[in-house]
């Protein structure tokens, strides 16, 4: 049998079956030897599966979101090796593929092109050529028809519509800090969705991403009301949440890949990277487990009933956040209520809403009645925008004590300064079913989507380490 034989014999297996493709063409784009973990030939196959339902031209079950770390085959895989495994099946396929940067994107796409010229390629598949016309970084075309888009998602004007879109890592590590260019890149993703498919019943998208903030564009997906998202989800170490979970058995020891994630490889990268940063890459969490700059375990806990055993004279005052929509996009209003006895802060509830002003209002006069307000308490509000507005009437309306303040530096930095204070465990919670709440918004700052309840909280922990009034008006008379 001639070599012209088993090139047939291979090239059909190739289209049959994308993870022996992958096999055949490994080292034409990667020249280390392969490794196969059960990974790859388990996300060759989930994406067969989806693309199959393009090439027959049925209606797309659902898209594809890989929470995966970074060393796992995951972009070679997607990006490089599957859009001309596409081809081979359905020739006239026009693709698009994204990553955060223009020149991340066009790079992947060189590779898949290398693929195409190379010479064990023009033996098995002769009948699939780049055009010479269009045939460049960013854009080439097939002699069937079919088209390769590479673009950066920041700053792009797409055009076209497309059978596949394919979104690799489409949002940077360094700008999961800014909400702006979160939003941003969020909204180019769903974009994509409503305005870019050739049939919106049939184009296949796929998003492969480490996580990096609660909103990113996996979590973006994950909490969208509508969409029909299958979930992979596949930390470095089992921690509870692989998805599909019967995944769980393919773990070695507890690890997705015994050869390239092994345990000194993760210990290294987690000194590396530092706990916060490497939960999201290798563990597909935005935050550590334990918190990330405010640790969970620095909370402790008491019952209403012994607290009150401290004092009689307990003044309860109050922080309040607002933003003032009823917007579930936008962040919530948050009510902190708080005291300060022996030198240790007790708070009494946390509480946060979407809600309008004059909604607000009214939920503000009724928390404050429930949670301790006497004529010795204070309500200090945030004096800022609609803060001003939202002051004003309750001073005009109401006979509360209500105080506008101005918080100095951002975000971070007034966290940072209250580290020392919560290290120190002197913030006790008075056990109730808000507790979590709170607990958990500071556990994933400033990588949460939500921060209004930690800008209560750390307003309120200013107060006591600045000294700014007696302490005895915060606390018990």
């Amino acid at each position: 049998m001639t070599d012209e034989y088993f090139d047939k014999i291979d090239a059909e297996l190739c289209k049959r079956d994308f993870f022996h493709f992958i096999k055949e063409f490994w080292d034409v784009v990667i020249p280390e030897k392969a490794v196969y973990n059960w990974h790859i030939p388990y996300l060759a196959k989930e994406f067969q599966i989806a693309c199959e339902r393009v090439f027959k031209g049925e209606k797309n079950e659902y898209d594809l979101l890989i929470n995966i770390p970074p060393g796992t085959t995951k972009t070679t895989l997607s990006i490089v090796m599957l859009p001309v495994w596409i081809w081979l099946r359905y020739p006239q396929a026009r693709i698009l593929t994204l990553n955060y940067s223009a020149t991340g994107a066009t790079d992947k796409s060189t590779l898949s092109k290398d693929i195409i010229k190379s010479d064990k390629f023009k033996r098995y598949f002769p009948e699939l050529l780049i055009r010479p016309d269009i045939d460049n970084k960013e854009t080439y075309k097939n002699t069937k028809g079919g088209e390769r888009v590479a673009k950066g998602i920041k700053g792009s004007v797409l055009s076209g519509h497309y059978h596949f879109i394919f979104l690799d890592d489409p949002l940077n590590i360094t700008e999961a800090g800014s909400k702006i260019k979160m939003d941003t890149t969020n909204s180019m993703v769903s974009k994509l969705a409503t305005t870019r498919k050739v049939d919106k019943e049939v184009t296949f998208t796929a998003m492969i991403m480490q996580r990096l903030h609660e909103s990113d564009p996996a979590g973006d997906w994950l909490t969208k009301q509508g969409l029909k998202i299958k979930h992979i989800n596949l930390p470095a170490k089992d921690n509870g949440k692989i998805k599909p979970k019967f995944l769980k058995a393919k773990y070695v020891q507890g690890l997705l890949d015994p050869i390239r994630l092994n345990e000194n490889i993760l210990t290294s990268q987690r000194v590396g990277l530092g706990s916060y940063d490497y939960e999201g890459q290798f563990q597909q969490e935005p935050a550590p487990s334990d918190g990330g700059i405010i640790k969970k375990e620095w909370f402790k806990f008491i019952d209403y009933a012994e607290l009150i055993k401290k004092s009689s004279d307990i003044i309860w005052n109050f922080e309040v956040d607002g933003a003032f929509t009823s917007d579930i996009k936008n962040d919530q209003s948050a009510i902190l209520s708080w005291c300060l006895v022996d030198n240790i802060m007790y708070i009494r509830d946390s509480m946060a809403v979407w809600e309008e002003t004059n909604d607000f209002i009214k939920t503000l006069t009724s928390y404050v009645q429930l949670n301790g307000y006497s004529n010795a308490s204070r309500i200090y509000i945030e004096n800022k925008a609609s803060g001003i507005v939202f002051l004003q009437v309750l001073k005009n309306q109401t006979n509360l004590n209500v105080i506008g303040e101005f918080p100095k530096g951002s975000k971070e930095e007034r966290v940072k300064s209250i580290l020392p204070f919560l290290e120190s465990g002197r913030c006790v919670l008075v056990r109730g079913n808000w507790n979590d709440a709170l607990i958990d918004q500071c556990g994933v700052f400033p990588r949460g989507k939500l921060k209004d309840r930690v800008d209560t909280l750390t307003s309120a922990i200013n107060k006591i380490t600045s000294q700014v009034n007696n302490v005895m008006s915060w606390g018990v008379s």
